[in-house]
């Protein structure tokens, strides 16, 4: 049998001892070279030494597994060079659990290759990290709050030339990481899509939305399943209220994509409107969400972009609500619905007319602008569309 003390494993454990006892990295770099020659092995570069330390020191690790590259572990020495310039020019590198969590955000720039950035601003606050970067190529400014607990991470995009593609892969992505490190299992999550503008001219670029979007969440992994309900609502706080409504439990995991313009019937050009974050009802959005349990990892702003059909109002999903008390049902419905549609139905807006009786059973009719009706029967316990 080899002798375990010549395998240059046993240099990371001792490292590992060595920095859990708060050694200093230099005389860490001597004693481990030290036992090195001393059992044979090769000599380590300080730097190899200061990487064990920043990444030991930044979370507990698997040392036995640690001879493997895991991703979702990301050490402030995977990074470009450059990089790592712009990062510790801008932290204080004492903290370095903090320094491990930023490391993490820079994750998928890592991935994608060598990161475009000008600009890289990191700031700590009491309840978040935020991480700001200017990329030349997109002129896109990414805002990102990791907060200190581990079920949200709140994500901000900005910038004039951004298309819907950069929100959409920017949301998946970051979305099914933070599912897959939470889950092992099958994991049923719902795109939630809000929207306050419909227009006629809105209507090619909605489509070519959905088609990205659609595009996006097929290439996800299969232990994802997805599913995508899109409403209407006149601002922010409706958004908070129908979602403050949702009981503990309704949605495994919900990722929500919310998009506000202005009130103007002069829209020619979606790309030339501007929209200030609706920071004030993000935050309560926030808040609320966290009061009532529900697991949101993501919450994406979108700007710029027009995301929804005119199907379902918020008034009348909270009208469905009183009688299912079921959103999955609710969800089921409307998809039901779309199906039974014509495109040319979906792009003509309806209006819902329905009775509430004293067994809690919706009965609705669903009319067209081009005359065509449906009627819905909704139970508490499902329902039914006739057309």
């Amino acid at each position: 049998m080899s002798d375990p003390r010549k395998d240059p494993l046993i240099l990371r454990k001792f490292a590992y001892y060595e920095f859990r006892q708060r050694t200093q990295v230099v005389k860490a770099h001597s004693k481990l070279n030290e036992l090195a020659i001393q059992d044979g092995l090769q000599p380590l570069s300080y730097r190899e030494v200061e990487g064990w330390y920043l990444k030991f020191t930044g979370g507990d690790f698997d040392l036995e597994d640690d001879i493997r590259i895991d991703t979702n572990d990301r050490n402030i020495m995977d990074l470009p060079e450059e990089l790592q310039k712009c990062i510790f020019s801008n932290l204080n590198c004492t903290d370095f659990n903090r320094l491990r969590r930023v490391c993490v955000l820079f994750k998928e720039y890592v991935d994608a290759g060598e990161p475009m950035y000008d600009k890289i601003e990191i700031e700590f606050q009491r309840t978040m990290i935020l991480v700001k970067i200017n990329c030349p190529k997109t002129g896109l400014r990414i805002t990102r709050y990791e907060e200190n607990g581990p079920n949200c991470n709140f994500i901000t995009s900005e910038g004039t030339e951004t298309k819907a593609a950069s929100f959409i892969e920017e949301a998946t992505l970051d979305f099914y990481t933070a599912v897959k490190r939470k889950h092992t299992k099958l994991v049923k999550f719902t795109i939630l899509v809000a929207n306050n503008l419909c227009t006629a001219e809105s209507d090619a670029k909605r489509s070519r939305f959905f088609e990205l979007m659609d595009e996006k969440l097929s290439s996800l992994p299969s232990q994802l399943c997805v599913e995508r309900l899109d409403i209407y609502v006149k601002n922010p706080i409706e958004l908070e209220t129908i979602l403050q409504n949702m009981k503990p439990g309704m949605l495994e995991e919900l990722l929500v994509l919310t998009s506000y313009f202005p009130d103007t019937n002069d829209v020619h050009d979606m790309d030339q409107i501007v929209v200030l974050p609706q920071w004030a009802h993000i935050n309560k959005l926030l808040i609320c969400l966290r009061r009532t349990n529900i697991s949101l990892l993501n919450v994406v702003h979108m700007k710029k972009v027009s995301i929804t059909d005119k199907i379902i109002t918020l008034d009348e999903i909270v009208k469905y609500k009183t009688a299912l008390q079921n959103i999955h049902s609710m969800q089921k419905m409307y998809h039901q619905i779309t199906c039974n549609l014509s495109q040319e139905d979906l792009k003509n807006a309806f209006n819902l007319n329905e009775t509430l009786n004293d067994r809690g059973t919706i009965f609705g009719t669903l009319t067209l602008s081009n005359g065509k009706f449906m009627n819905v029967e909704i139970r508490e316990r499902g329902f039914t569309i006739r057309c």
